[in-house]
Order: structure tokens, then sequence, then C-alpha cells
């Protein structure tokens, strides 16, 4: 089946989801309304089965199609995330920091911040991967990423956990910690310069 592969159709498809229908979107990004509507139609026809129906003049998601959003926001997020590492191999004149988030600090917080911090660091380049808490937790994440980012209380445990997995670096404060700060943590080699948990 090649609809998980067709990435342009499922952005089509988030894109109706937020704006509620096909037109508003065909308008938005210049595309004809029959257009979106026969890819659509051909991912339906594909998955075998409706991910919208009408109510009014809007298109809102059956009980499949929130299944489909939930699922492959995530599957489209992270393969859009391997095309850029595959291009920064590529080019290979970049360094590379990898990142692991959870799913809502992903799409609404980090791409602010890494904005931010890319105006600071031009020659650098992010990617970031987003996961559930409980693929956070796994020694997996914890040692295949640069950065892991975690907004759960940390308890013994968990705390003991990550570091016999082999975090070098590993700061857990307050924002008032964190805004006290006279330099900023740019890297995580800065984190060196802190205590291992601060509150």
């Amino acid at each position: 089946m090649s609809t998980v592969s067709d990435l342009d159709t499922w952005r089509l498809f988030f894109k109706i989801v937020s704006r509620g229908s096909i037109a508003k979107v065909s308008e938005e990004i210049g595309v004809e309304a029959s257009s979106i509507s026969r890819r659509i139609n051909k991912l339906e026809k594909d998955l075998g089965v409706e991910l919208f129906r009408r109510k009014g003049k809007q298109l809102v998601l059956t009980s499949a199609g929130s299944m489909a959003y939930s699922r492959m926001r995530r599957i489209v997020f992270d393969a859009a995330s391997l095309f850029k590492d595959l291009q920064v191999a590529r080019d290979n004149d970049r360094d590379l920091i990898t990142i692991a988030c959870p799913i809502g600090l992903s799409e609404i917080i980090m791409p602010i911040a890494i904005s931010k911090y890319l105006e600071f660091n031009p020659d650098v380049s992010v990617s970031m991967r987003s996961l559930s808490y409980v693929e956070l937790m796994t020694s997996d994440a914890i040692t295949s990423y640069d950065i892991m980012l975690s907004v759960t209380p940390l308890n013994i445990p968990t705390r003991d956990s990550k570091l016999i997995a082999g975090i070098s670096f590993m700061l857990a404060a307050t924002p008032q910690y964190l805004n006290s700060l006279k330099y900023p943590i740019r890297s995580p080699r800065d984190l060196s310069e802190h205590p291992i948990f601060s509150f």
C-alpha cells in the first residue's frame, strides 16, 4: 500500500482537518479543490475507510479519520525530520543536534525555540523527533539523541535509570532557576557548569 509513503496527500489531509474545508485549503495553497478531493478520495479508497463526513459546510473527522490524524501526524513529522537529516548528511558541512521531545512540545514550543537558537548559531542544523512519554523513557531514546526533553516530574527511579543509561549532562530545574542564569544554556556542554540536579 502506497498511502503511508504519499506524504503530500497526508499533509493535505492535515490541512483539511485544520481548516475544516477543501475550499479553504484550495484557496490557501493554490491547488484546485477538485484535485484535492480526488487525492483524498483515493486515500480513503486505498485505506478502505471514510476519513471525513459532512456537517453542514464543514468537513469533520470520522472515528477512523480521528485515528488516522493522531497516528499519522507523528509519522509524517518524523519522515520530514528524516529527509532533513539526510540533506544534512549529504551536505556534511554543518553540525547536527538531535532532539527528542513530547509531541505537543515539538509542535508548539520547540519550533519557536529552535528558530531563535539558529539565529545565533546559523552553522548548526537541528533534527527533532516527537515521541510519546513512554518512548522518551526507553534506553534507546536516551542514548540516541543529543538532547531529550520532558515536561514530566522526575522521580528517583527515573532519575537513576537515566544516569545509569549514560547521559553525560542533565539539568532538572524550575523556570525561576533558568531565568536567573547569567549565561544562557546554548549547548549540552554548557550543562556541565551546573549541578546535575538543580531545583
